[in-house]
């Protein structure tokens, strides 16, 4: 398991910086999967039909009008209050995960823009290298598969080299909503529910509390299971798009659940919308940049509508129901990705030791 090896983060990961990029060792331990019971829940607050495209398309943003071209990165920086350093010493660490394309790559560059010192994450040395092109002016690039919980855990003590991220924006996740059989990892571990849902958990439990956390998820949370004690599928019939709902809707538990445990945290969720990505299609309404900004006014802006915790942030219909947010199910599925990853989320931090880790 993992927790033994924390100590030896800082020495087995080698920081990856702008000027070279590599992937660093890791001597951890792999983890199997061990199936705990737990309460399985559906949220049926409101439920979409059909399949694939379909499903996009009956979640339009409620704002109407044309979506804003895109324009080349770092040429359009947050608007003021919304994430925009304005020299008033506001200047903030920003750890991005998933951001060497899509609406990752804008959130990064708005920050950079803004005036904000950002840490790219990409998932191997090729698409570093793409990052590194894209964004020259971040702060470093670090390299590690979030469907690996030896890589997760490695990419933790890597990214400790910096000190205490101001904000961390779990914005990576995968999709497989066409895909015709489940995937499991090397862990054991469907690949959905690992990069989106136990991979920010373990990143998050593993580096120093952070002033804010945010969360992306999703309206498809709508069509969401949360069914912790088959997270595999081997009980029940494989779906793409159930697996990915599941995973958003239980991103979206995570912030609430973390917003609990961490009172001194800015923990939030947010939907990006449908957005003009390769998972999005051509046909989406809103484009990467318009997407970014809300996950950037969260991360890093300065409006009192975004300096709350334990909030699910959409422009659409859709919203949580309460059972999926009982307290009682939160700390279940806090518990769960602990005995998953062998790393149990701590208490939070008092406000000496977090001092200390700014200095």
């Amino acid at each position: 398991m993992v927790p033994e090896h924390a100590d030896d983060f800082q020495a087995n990961a080698r920081l990856l910086r702008l000027g070279a990029v590599q992937v660093w060792p890791t001597t951890l331990p792999p983890t199997r999967f061990e199936r705990t019971p737990n309460l399985v829940r559906r949220d049926t607050t409101d439920r979409y039909h059909g399949i694939g495209v379909e499903i996009l398309k009956s979640l339009l943003p409620l704002r109407a009008g044309p979506v804003a071209n895109e324009a080349p990165i770092d040429s359009q920086p947050s608007r003021q209050g919304e994430g925009h350093n304005d020299g008033r010493n506001d200047m903030r660490t920003v750890l991005v995960t998933g951001s060497v394309d899509g609406i990752g790559l804008r959130t990064a560059a708005q920050l950079i823009a803004g005036g904000h010192q950002v840490v790219l994450h990409a998932r191997n040395e090729e698409r570093a290298a793409v990052a590194k092109a894209a964004l020259p002016a971040a702060a470093g690039i670090a390299v590690g598969d979030l469907g690996s919980i030896e890589e997760t855990a490695a990419l933790a003590g890597s990214l400790a080299a910096f000190g205490r991220f101001d904000s961390i924006v779990h914005n990576a996740g995968i999709a497989r909503l066409d895909a015709p059989e489940r995937e499991l990892t090397g862990d054991g571990l469907e690949s959905t529910f690992q990069v989106n849902v136990l991979a920010p958990y373990l990143l998050t439990a593993l580096l120093p509390q952070p002033e804010r956390l945010v969360f992306v998820s999703s309206a498809m949370a709508a069509d969401g299971v949360v069914d912790l004690t088959d997270p595999r599928y081997d009980a029940r019939p494989w779906n793409g798009i159930e697996a990915y709902s599941s995973s958003k809707l239980l991103d979206l538990m995570l912030a609430f659940a973390v917003a609990r445990r961490w009172p001194g945290t800015l923990s939030n969720a947010v939907d990006p919308g449908w957005v003009r990505t390769r998972m999005g299609g051509d046909a989406a309404p809103t484009s990467p940049d318009d997407a970014a900004r809300a996950q950037v006014r969260l991360a890093a802006g300065t409006d009192l509508d975004v300096l709350v915790s334990g909030h699910y942030f959409s422009e659409r219909d859709w919203r949580p129901s309460r059972s999926s947010l009982d307290p009682a199910l939160l700390e279940e599925l806090l518990t769960h990705c602990g005995e998953l990853t062998g790393v149990h989320l701590p208490e939070e931090a008092s406000a000496a030791h977090l001092r200390h880790l700014d200095r």
